[in-house]
């Protein structure tokens, strides 16, 4: 991996782990969900600083460059990623169709009730 691939990666790691606190201290990110940031922060620097383990990986999938390697993976976490959160949006999208059936079945009782 190239040097200059190496800086890339620390500053984008680095960045990215200034930006994940500051989105914790300031409320806008929930500790579960920051946890998926810092292991991909994690793995940038671990890359980053031994270079060796993406050489070895890439020799051992059988992909060419080592920065493709780096690439796919990041590719692939984040395609997890986007299907771990779209169950998330599906669950809480039924649990407030259910919450608003909830709320207008308990408003029509209660107009109900008082005329």
């Amino acid at each position: 991996m190239s040097p200059t691939m190496r800086v890339l990666l620390l500053i984008a790691a680095f960045l990215m782990t200034i930006y994940i606190g500051r989105s914790l201290k300031k409320s806008r990110l929930q500790i579960n969900d920051s946890m998926f940031w810092i292991f991909m922060s994690f793995i940038l620097i671990l890359f980053a600083v031994f270079p060796q383990i993406p050489e070895w990986a890439a020799d051992l999938a059988g992909v060419e460059s080592p920065v493709n390697l780096v690439y796919l993976l990041m590719i692939f976490l984040l395609i997890v990623r986007n299907f771990l959160m779209t169950l998330r949006i599906s669950k809480l999208e039924d649990k407030l169709r259910r919450l608003a059936g909830h709320v207008a079945i308990v408003e029509n009782e209660e107009h109900e009730s008082s005329t």
